[in-house]
């Protein structure tokens, strides 16, 4: 009869996905910080993010009006031989060069000062800076007169002459002519960017992606990302926008480029098609990226510094995105560095950058105490800098925490005032948020609010399975609120379809199904489906602990396995499991269940966190029907404990335990003590409205029980007739059981109002319907009633005493 919550609700991540490949071949140079950057390179963290977007073939030497696709001329030809010439003699570009952006915004700084220390002669700096300028009517009027002011200055120097320089520069002169005559094609924006046949090939080459179910939809979606990206490059180039903001967009553009190799890689290390696809899935429309020049900071006016911010950026994003992909683990080791990379910058932008994602990091690997903290700084980091998109995302990021993992009503209800506002500066789309605002109804107690508010969403469902991994989301938030309404039929149904959905995507077999197999598992628990209940769990269980290898200490191979594993997804089955041992199989089997979700609890939860409670109510729950109620009064109170300091005394969740505890002291024959505090909490249930018909009649039935033991007979059985009326149609029969025990109980005391024979009648039957060691223990509980009928005819007011 005890109501054990093994309704956890979190959803597990995906586990990890490929290694980390550092950048390589001709153009890897390009990825890393400048050599006169204030950052030592081998800081940086490299990954097989670095070299994707960097700058290839000739852009680098192309003028900034041949790049944006205007007229091009022969003052495109003397540019070209002014960069290679400031190369030969500085021994580095005269623009950084990164990634096309980078170099666009490097071209608007205007033209570089010459390399300090250099021997030289300051003319030939001065005639190059001449032919770099980045207007083409102030540069030479032709490459006969560059070439004549160069080869005067050296003709006059002996020095120079006898070193052969002048026969090289002007040599170069002569061969740049036609090589950038044929190289100026009079549609460059054509050229710019993949056009997805690259992508598509490596992954058709990939036998083992393309061999698995659901690969091909991976393969469609990554390409159509790749397409998208490129011609919204070359629609951006054509367009003609302005220097200034054509190089956000293209930092935009080439950010988007790097993460979608990365999911790509992904894919090819190992096939993850569920995960790659909530990658892709999560990634803003290419559109997203026309706003960058309103809510993305520039880049620093220094060159270097903006060289340094750049290739930092890139690591963040190769970070970020093994995140997202479920490889958190790993990430954490290799991403220590870069908080020290970005204030080395001084780019207060780029540092928001770095705390949204150590905050996101934080969350993924269970640590919501420093993820809030760090999300909070990214927010108002972001928001000084008028980092407009990185602003909404961590306001976003810091409501899902505040909701899903802090369980702290109150901030999340200032967190997501900051979110709307942050989403609605940058026009984006609020169906996430509209989520959280349901749960965080649900969180404070208002299921019957909490379903208004996920009513529109679940209705914009397209039909079918092809739903995309954001509307997944709104599947498993509604149908956790339908299971708190006590729609366990509407529940299964929104569950079913999510596990379809998810199967289109990744085959039978992904490890996603993990966490629906646990809802479904627990759900059909509560139906009353014991081997549907079984059987879902076990497929969670086995999935979430052979997805950790053979190392992870549940692995049913790990060669020593120790008394508790160390991961929090597998408390959830496990107190499932408890409550199925419960209601059909051995009570000693329950309590290893239960013992093994405090062991989790412990050492994965932070002291005081709501999960620990819960494992401290399981814990209650068992030692009850073992026939320990001091044990279980000690479990319930830490429980208590935990629960009122997490949610406060009026909270539902509090109101549970104090029922279970209530109900602990009945057992240990301090019932009366209890009815105040008992009565109490059915008032917090009542109030909260929309709570399942089940919890309920558990509610009025330990009220009953409390009423009884305080002597007030005619309250007990008013509270006992809501509890059956409640309980009716729900499929729970160990509690069943419980209320027609009770009803037994006050018959041997009313029996003018309730006739023993008709309620040990039904309770025979009650019984019956139990399995597992539950009904043994109902049953000596039964046996013991029927042992010693009431007496015939009790004198009028006389009240026998209770067994």
């Amino acid at each position: 009869g005890v109501r054990v919550r093994v309704v956890d609700f979190g959803l597990s991540r995906p586990g990890g996905l490929g290694a980390e490949t550092p950048a390589s071949g001709p153009d890897r140079d390009a990825s890393l910080l400048s050599p006169n950057a204030m950052i030592s390179p081998e800081w940086v963290v490299q990954s097989r993010l670095t070299a994707t977007g960097a700058m290839v073939g000739t852009p680098v030497y192309m003028a900034p009006e041949q790049l944006r696709h205007q007229v091009i001329d022969a003052r495109c030809d003397q540019f070209a031989f002014c960069v290679m010439a400031w190369e030969a003699l500085a021994g580095q570009r005269p623009f950084l060069s990164g990634s096309l952006a980078v170099l666009i915004e490097s071209h608007r700084r205007g033209t570089p000062a010459p390399p300090t220390g250099s021997d030289v002669p300051p003319e030939v700096w001065l005639a190059l800076q001449r032919g770099l300028e980045v207007d083409p009517s102030r540069r030479w009027p032709d490459m006969e007169a560059l070439v004549d002011a160069i080869g005067g200055v050296l003709a006059t120097d002996g020095r120079w002459r006898r070193r052969g320089v002048a026969i090289a520069v002007v040599g170069a002169a002569v061969l740049a002519v036609p090589w950038l005559a044929a190289r100026a094609d009079p549609d460059v924006c054509a050229a710019l960017g993949p056009d997805g046949s690259a992508a598509r090939a490596r992954l058709d080459r990939a036998g083992e992606a393309r061999g698995r179910s659901g690969a091909d939809t991976v393969v469609d979606a990554l390409a159509a990302r790749t397409v998208a990206l490129a011609e919204h490059r070359r629609a951006s180039c054509l367009a003609g926008e302005a220097v200034a903001d054509e190089a956000r967009v293209g930092a935009c553009l080439d950010r988007a480029d790097a993460r979608v190799d990365a999911i790509t890689e992904a894919l090819l290390a190992d096939g993850a098609t569920a995960a790659v696809m909530l990658a892709i899935d999560r990634e803003p429309p290419v559109t997203a990226c026309d706003a960058a020049a309103s809510w993305s900071p520039p880049l620093p006016d220094d060159p270097v510094r903006a060289d340094a911010v750049a290739q930092v950026r890139r690591a963040v994003d190769a970070a970020m995105t093994g995140v997202v992909l479920g490889d958190a683990g790993r990430i954490s080791g290799s991403a220590v560095g870069l908080r020290a990379l970005a204030e080395a910058t001084g780019h207060t932008p780029l540092i928001a950058e770095v705390a949204l994602f150590e905050g996101e990091l934080a969350s993924a690997l269970g640590d919501p105490e420093r993820a809030h903290a760090r999300l909070l700084e990214a927010a108002d980091l972001a928001e000084a800098s008028r980092h407009d998109a990185v602003a909404a995302d961590a306001w976003a990021a810091v409501l899902r925490v505040a909701i899903r993992e802090r369980f702290d009503a109150e901030a999340a209800r200032e967190h997501l005032r900051r979110a709307d506002a942050s989403a609605a500066r940058i026009g984006r789309p609020t169906e996430t948020l509209q989520l959280r605002r349901a749960q965080l109804a649900a969180l404070e107690g208002d299921i019957a609010g909490a379903r208004r508010q996920l009513e529109p969403l679940v209705a914009a469902l397209p039909p079918g399975v092809g739903l995309t991994p954001q509307r997944w989301a709104v599947m498993d938030g509604a149908a956790d609120i339908e299971e708190a309404a006590g729609n366990l039929d509407g529940a299964v149904a929104l569950h079913l379809r999510a596990r379809a959905a998810r199967v289109a995507y990744a085959g039978e077999s992904a490890p996603i199904l993990a966490t629906v197999d646990y809802n479904l598992g627990k759900l059909e628990l509560r139906r009353d489906r014991a081997e549907a209940a079984f059987a879902a769990l076990m497929r969670a269980h086995e999935v979430w602990t052979r997805s950790r290898g053979p190392d992870h200490p549940d692995h049913p191979d790990h060669p020593d396995r120790p008394d508790h594993p160390d991961h929090p997804d597998l408390a959830l089955v496990h107190a499932a499991l408890q409550q199925w041992e419960m209601q059909y199989g051995t009570l000693a089997a329950a309590r290893e269940h239960a013992e093994r979700v405090l062991a989790i609890r412990t050492a994965s939860a932070q002291p005081g966190h709501p999960d620990l409670g819960l494992a401290h109510l399981g814990i209650g729950a068992v030692a009850v029907l073992q026939g320990a109620p001091a044990e279980a009064i000690t479990a319930y109170r830490a429980a208590l404990s935990i629960t009122e300091q997490s949610f406060g005394a009026a909270h539902p969740e509090t109101a549970l335990i104090q029922l279970n505890l209530g109900e602990a002291m009945v057992e240990a024959g301090d019932g009366a003590v209890a009815v105040a505090d008992i009565a109490d909490a059915v008032a917090i249930l009542e109030g909260a409205g929309g709570l399942d018909a089940g919890l309920m009649a558990f509610a009025h039935r330990v009220h009953a029980s409390a009423l009884r033991a305080a002597g007030s007979d005619g309250a007990a059985l008013d509270a006992l007739d809501r509890a059956e009326a409640l309980g009716a149609d729900v499929a729970e029969p160990p509690e069943a059981a419980l209320r027609s025990l009770e009803r037994v109980r006050l018959a041997r005391r009313n029996p003018a109002r309730v006739r023993w024979s008709e309620a040990l009648a039904i309770a025979r039957n009650a019984v019956a319907a139990v399995g597992g060691d539950s009904a043994m223990m109902l049953r000596r509980q039964l046996d013991a009633l029927a042992s010693d009928p009431p007496s015939a005819s009790p004198a009028a007011g006389a009240t026998p005493p209770a067994p």
